[in-house]
């Protein structure tokens, strides 16, 4: 029958490998001469909505580059089945709509993500009906449509995206806030929206859009007796994803108090967990690196000092729930490096950078066990505390045994790169770099193969850039 046609079609796209277009052509080619040909009264399989939506969002899952204009036209012959042949069974509903929505958001471009919003303000209109009562074909956009759309604009990167998004939310408000139940926002709609001002680096807008959330869930928690299920409190509640995101747009900012700033939102997010006891809003260490990341860019005093003291919140956090999810890692102690390494203020205060550093710098080396555990220098780490030591301490002996020390750990444990070597030149004369080096050869390295192998034995692949540094030398991208 239809629906085990549709199920197959519905597998074969799953299952169908990129560059397998013949198979979507004759699909499409099936579809034209089973369902949209006049109907035979003695014909068993009648086309239905699902066999209609199968191929749509088969082309929305495929690789196309013209996937999404193909599954409209899909769309557009579904739609004309009805009208033409009478075939009430291949009527449009929210799902084939959604299909069609989602080609064009995929497609990650402005023309898509304007294109899926011309349907779904028409899918808004049809669900009105002719006298705006509400009782139109029985279409209307549900929270997967208007999210959907919001996605494409966030996706497109196009300027002006996040005011299209913002467009759509308010559309969607209005819809709710009329009685619709169906374009109620959850909580993917709301990352979705976060999202799109993120990248558009509107970092006061999300966290304003969060706080809002947060805001409404513990109104409608307490209004339900202090329980989550029941009212939607759950659908819309925020989590520490989203703020994780905010942190880290606000730490890219350039404001001068985004590290304060991303405290705070530390604070909060920390009480909320602690109120509530969910996992969703517990912070992870994602989370608290981002924060010793706005505090490393940032330009304030002290923010050496600011960025530890998110490392050690990061380990209480670990040392009270002995969770992975906040076991600290590499990236935060290298975070908290930078923020030593490019520390502003007077002498006494790039001390204190230098001493936070260092004592950073040994319990990676030298804890194996405890809030170090697993935690090991790696080519970002020994590359940042060598520009610890190229800028806080000044030239002479000091500097240089410094510096030799942490490059033979380095290369002991076999992470030097041209990102360890260029901060070797960078803090070192030439003598003093080939006399801690080793060798003339490998301290004007440029790329990967220049260095001794078991030099470089455990670094990441691409690390450092050494791959599209080969690349390039090749004459490649």
């Amino acid at each position: 029958d239809a629906t085990a046609t549709s199920a197959m079609k519905k597998i074969g796209g799953e299952q169908r490998m990129e560059g397998d277009d013949d198979e979507e052509e004759e699909e499409e080619e099936y579809c034209e001469e089973e369902y949209c040909a006049p109907i035979p009264n003695d014909r068993i399989v009648i086309p239905n909505t699902i066999s209609y939506t199968s191929v749509i969002d088969a082309y929305a899952q495929s690789n196309r580059p013209n996937a999404a204009s193909d599954a409209e036209r899909i769309f557009r012959r579904m739609e004309r089945a009805r009208s033409e042949t009478g075939n009430d069974a291949a009527v449009p509903n929210a799902q084939s709509f959604n299909a069609v929505l989602n080609a064009w958001a995929q497609t990650g471009t402005g023309r898509g993500a304007m294109r899926a919003e011309e349907i779904l303000r028409r899918m808004v209109e049809l669900g009105k009906g002719e006298d705006g009562d509400g009782d139109g074909e029985g279409v209307k956009p549900t929270v997967v449509s208007f999210t959907t759309v919001m996605n494409g604009w966030a996706k497109s990167n196009e300027s002006g995206a996040a005011d299209r998004a913002l467009g759509i939310y308010r559309l969607m408000s209005e819809l709710r806030d009329s009685g619709d139940t169906t374009a109620r926002p959850n909580a993917f709609t709301y990352s979705t929206l976060i999202d799109s001002l993120c990248r558009a680096g509107r970092f006061e807008e999300a966290t304003e859009l969060w706080e809002d959330m947060a805001k409404s869930y513990e109104r409608a928690r307490a209004n339900n007796g202090g329980k989550e299920e029941g009212g939607g409190t759950a659908a819309a509640a925020p989590n520490a994803i989203q703020l994780t995101h905010i942190v880290s747009t606000l730490g890219k900012s350039g404001d001068p108090q985004a590290g304060a700033k991303a405290d705070a939102l530390l604070d909060r997010l920390e009480s909320l967990h602690s109120t509530h006891k969910l996992d969703r809003l517990r912070p992870n260490v994602r989370t608290y690196t981002a924060v010793i990341t706005a505090h490393a860019k940032s330009r304030s005093f002290n923010k050496a000092r600011a960025a530890a003291s998110a490392l050690d919140r990061l380990k209480s956090a670990y040392a009270a729930s002995a969770s992975d999810d906040v076991r600290p890692n590499v990236a935060a102690y290298t975070s908290l490096l930078n923020a030593c390494a490019f520390a502003v203020g007077d002498a006494p205060e790039k001390r204190e950078a230098l001493r936070i550093a260092a004592a950073a710098y040994q319990q990676m080396c030298s804890d194996p066990n405890g809030y170090g555990a697993g935690v090991r220098p790696n080519q970002y780490a020994y590359g940042t505390m060598l520009r610890v030591c190229s800028n806080l301490i000044p030239p002479g002996k000091e500097r240089t045994a410094s510096m030799t020390s942490v490059f033979r750990r380095c290369k002991d444990e076999g992470f030097v790169n041209e990102t360890v070597l260029r901060a070797m030149r960078g803090g070192l004369s030439e003598e003093e770099c080939i006399e801690a080096i080793g060798s003339k050869v490998a301290s004007e390295a440029k790329v990967a193969g220049d260095i001794p192998e078991e030099w470089r034995r455990n670094v990441t692949k691409g690390g450092g850039g050494f791959r599209n540094t080969q690349q390039r030398r090749r004459g490649g991208g």
